[in-house]
Order: structure tokens, then C-alpha cells, then sequence
């Protein structure tokens, strides 16, 4: 090489270095130029979480990996894989995109989404569901879905002038029926599984599901009519129960066949709470509904509420009282976090359906044509969806981001996004919708109804 050929090439490595350096240093530090600003701006980061393989990421309109292959020069084992996704970080400068989840097979997630110079924006956990026909396990008309694991599923089932409590195996489809009534009937687990509470016009009867013989009549106990009966909170031997004339409250114990009056005239409802007792009854004098307090057989009022003639506990374990007035729909939410100290934390009007979510203190409620979300740490409600068909079921997904929803013919999932625009999937057309059930790990729902003309009890597999 001649020596003007070895000084052009210096030259030129020299030029080489002082114009595209500046420009890898940029890259490196999170820069990059913006054709449309025709300057260089500082980049964002999306960052899309799904646990589910095969998702297909499209950001406006593009499909993600095929973007990548567009700029050869940025190295592609830096970037995360995107064809099997569980974490997927994508560097974006700043602007509004259209995101699109797509899988063979199942409901797209679409959004608009805004990424900020310098700053992460998380889209949270997202799960496709699949498009999936119902398939029916039991024909006839069915009411309650009582209980569904892994391997079985207990129901009520109506048939001519009987009711029929059965056990449904989901592997084999086989049934074995557990009671069998001329009445219709409603059905109580005891806390372990082994004992069954079944009641039929205000009759209380305790059955062991393993020998249909050895049945136990509660009102034989007390020797009166009784109502609102329920099992101990950790015991299969004992229940409490309201005496239906003058509100009592009983305990029954089932090894000594006796039952015992705690205090508590004119109760209405009780409750298990905090290892103690907490009941509603009515105070004619002062014209209000009391919140007793019921330890050692002693009262202690703990809050007034306004008079109702309709008051009910709803269980949950969010660590407060919820009591709901039933003759106007209202949810009084009572946060009784000491021994003695209690007071009403919000109360929430035109309530019919409720879900409460355990690990994130939210709950989830309806009213006739109205979706909402209350979060008792922020004390705020969020308005999720309105309709025009009225809400016949309402239930949180496993995953908080999502609601399960029904009206009368449709069964309906909504993902709940902070970017607005909430995702909104028809998962099942009916001729008529009854109860849902979700399964333990939130990938089947159970439901009764109707679809063409065939009724029964179906299976829906989500994802």
C-alpha cells in the first residue's frame, strides 16, 4: 500500500471515529433521534408482562419482531424474545402507541398507550382469553353452584318436584347424589368438609355426606322454629343459630345434642369476627340498628347504625365489618380495628351485587346497570363499566385486573386498565345466563343457564 493510500485510510478511520462515536455514546445513554422532531430524544421503556406463549406483540399495527429486524445494526441478543413472552421491555421514543396482543386462537388485547422520556410504563399482567365454545357436563335445570375444585364439581338440581343435591366428578362426568328433597332446598359445608347443613322452609337438617342415615334435626334441639343457622368458624360440632320468635341467638353443640342462649334479643344477623361474636339486632327506643359486640355472653354495643328491618353481614376477610341494608341497598363498611374502637369507614348506596378482593383490600360492586371498584386503602370508588341490561353476577378473576360479569343472556370480562379504555370481551351468547363459579386457579368458569334451547350446567375454559 502506497503511503497516500495508508494516509487516505487514517483519515478516514479518524472521520469515521469522530462521527459515529458521539452517536454510539448517544445510543448507550438511552438516546435516540426522532425523524419526526428531527432531534435526539430521550428514550422510554414499555414494559409488557403475559405468562402465556405464542403472543404475537404489535405496536401501531407492526408486528414487534419484524420492527427489530428493521435495524440490523442494533444487536438482537440485547432485546428480550418476544415469541414466547413473559417479561417483554421494549425501548420506545416518547409518544402514543397502539398496543396489540395477538394469539392464535384467542381474544386480541388492544390499548393506546403513552411512553415518557426516561420513565418506565408498565402494562400489567395481561391474559388472553381463549375463544372457546361452553361445554355442557349436566343437562337439566340447575340453581346453585355450590363448590368447584380440580376433580369435583356440587350442584343443586331441580327435576319435577324434587331437588337433588349431586356430586359431579369432572374427569368421568359420573355423579353421586349426596340428598334428595321434595322441597327446594340450600346447602352448607361445615368449615372441614365433613358434615353438610341442608335447610328447606326454615327445617334444619345435618347430613354426612358418606351415610345419608345419619341426619340430625336442629329445630328438635332447640324445640322451636329457627332461622339463619351457621357453622362455627374452625368447628364441624358446633353451629349458631337465631331463634325465629323472640331473635336469640343459640349455640348447638352436636356432640352433647344441646343448644345454649347467648344474649341477643332480637337479633338479626351474626357474624364471626376477630375470634368473636358480632351481631345486628333492632332498637325500637332509639329507632336504630345496633352493632353488638358478644363475648363471654356479655354486650357491648360497638356502632348505630340507621334502622333497618333488612340488615345482614356480608363475610369477607379484607379486616372489616361489612353490613348491608337490604330494604334500601346499602353497604355500611365498619372498620373496627381495636378492641373497642369502631367507626363507619364509608357506606355505599344501590348496592345488589358484591366481590371482595382478599389480597388487594378492593372490593368489587353493582348496582343494576353499574360496575364499580372501591379501594378501602385510598378510600375511592372507580366507576368501571355502565349498561344497559341489568347485572345479574358480578365475580373478581385471580387476577385483580380482571372481572368476570354476567347479565341476563351474555357472559362478559373486562381488563381493568389505568390508561383507560378497558379491554371488553363477549365470551358467551345465551338464551339465559343463571350462576357463575370460577375455579380455583381462575381457568374455568362454571355456569347454569340456557343455550340453544339446552339447559344445564356448563364448563367454560378461559385460558
Amino acid at each position: 500500500m502506497s503511503l497516500l493510500h495508508r494516509r487516505i485510510l487514517y483519515i478516514s478511520c479518524i472521520i469515521i471515529f469522530f462521527i459515529f462515536t458521539p452517536i454510539i455514546v448517544i445510543y448507550a445513554m438511552g438516546y435516540r433521534y426522532n425523524f419526526k422532531k428531527n432531534k435526539f430524544e430521550k428514550t422510554g421503556l414499555l414494559s409488557i408482562e403475559t405468562r402465556q406463549d405464542d403472543v404475537h406483540i404489535y405496536i401501531n399495527d407492526e408486528l414487534y419482531e419484524h420492527k427489530v429486524r428493521r435495524y440490523s445494526f442494533i444487536p438482537k441478543a440485547i432485546l428480550s424474545k418476544i415469541e414466547y413472552p413473559t417479561n417483554v421491555k421494549i425501548s420506545l421514543l416518547p409518544d402514543e402507541y397502539n398496543i396489540r396482543l395477538e394469539k392464535e386462537g384467542y381474544w386480541n388485547w388492544k390499548n393506546t398507550i403513552s411512553v415518557y422520556p426516561n420513565y418506565t410504563t408498565f402494562v400489567t399482567p395481561i391474559i388472553l382469553f381463549k375463544k372457546s365454545v361452553p361445554s355442557n357436563l349436566k343437562n337439566g335445570a340447575m340453581d346453585n353452584i355450590l363448590s368447584a375444585n380440580r376433580d369435583n364439581i356440587q350442584v343443586l338440581k331441580y327435576e319435577k318436584a324434587s331437588t337433588t343435591l349431586l356430586n359431579l366428578n369432572l374427569g368421568n362426568l359420573n355423579e353421586n347424589k349426596i340428598y334428595e328433597s321434595s322441597k327446594r332446598i340450600k346447602y352448607f359445608p361445615s368449615p372441614n368438609n365433613q358434615r353438610i347443613l341442608i335447610s328447606a322452609d326454615n327445617n334444619y337438617e345435618i347430613i354426612d355426606p358418606l351415610s345419608d342415615k345419619n341426619i340430625i334435626n336442629l329445630t328438635a334441639i332447640i324445640e322451636s322454629k329457627i332461622e339463619n343457622v351457621k357453622w362455627s368458624e374452625k368447628n364441624d360440632y358446633k353451629l349458631y343459630a337465631i331463634e325465629t320468635k323472640s331473635g336469640l341467638l343459640y349455640e348447638i353443640d352436636l356432640v352433647s345434642m344441646s343448644a345454649k342462649p347467648l344474649a341477643i334479643p332480637s337479633c338479626q344477623d351474626f357474624i364471626f369476627f376477630k375470634e368473636d361474636i358480632f351481631a345486628l339486632k333492632n332498637d325500637s327506643l332509639y329507632k336504630k340498628t345496633m352493632l353488638e359486640k358478644i363475648k363471654k355472653g356479655e354486650e357491648d354495643t360497638i356502632e348505630e347504625l340507621p334502622l333497618s328491618h333488612s340488615m345482614s353481614f356480608i363475610k369477607n376477610d379484607l379486616g372489616y365489618i361489612f353490613a348491608k341494608d337490604n330494604f334500601n341497598n346499602i353497604l355500611y363498611i365498619i372498620d373496627h380495628s381495636s378492641g373497642s374502637v369502631s367507626k363507619i369507614k364509608t357506606s355505599i348506596h344501590g348496592i345488589t351485587k358484591f366481590d371482595a378482593n382478599n389480597s388487594h383490600d378492593k372490593i368489587l360492586y353493582a348496582n343494576d346497570y353499574e360496575i364499580w371498584i372501591y379501594d378501602l386503602t385510598e378510600d375511592k370508588k372507580n366507576l368501571i363499566t355502565r349498561l344497559s341490561s341489568p347485572i345479574t353476577n358480578i365475580l373478581w378473576h385471580n387476577n385483580e385486573h380482571y372481572i368476570i360479569f354476567s347479565t341476563e343472556k351474555n357472559i362478559n370480562i373486562i381488563k381493568i386498565s389505568p390508561f383507560g379504555n378497558n379491554n371488553y370481551i363477549n365470551m358467551v351468547s345465551a338464551d339465559s345466563i343463571g350462576e357463575l363459579l370460577l375455579d380455583e386457579n381462575g381457568r374455568k368458569l362454571y355456569f347454569t343457564g340456557r343455550i340453544d334451547s339446552q339447559e344445564g350446567l356448563f364448563e367454560l375454559e378461559l385460558y
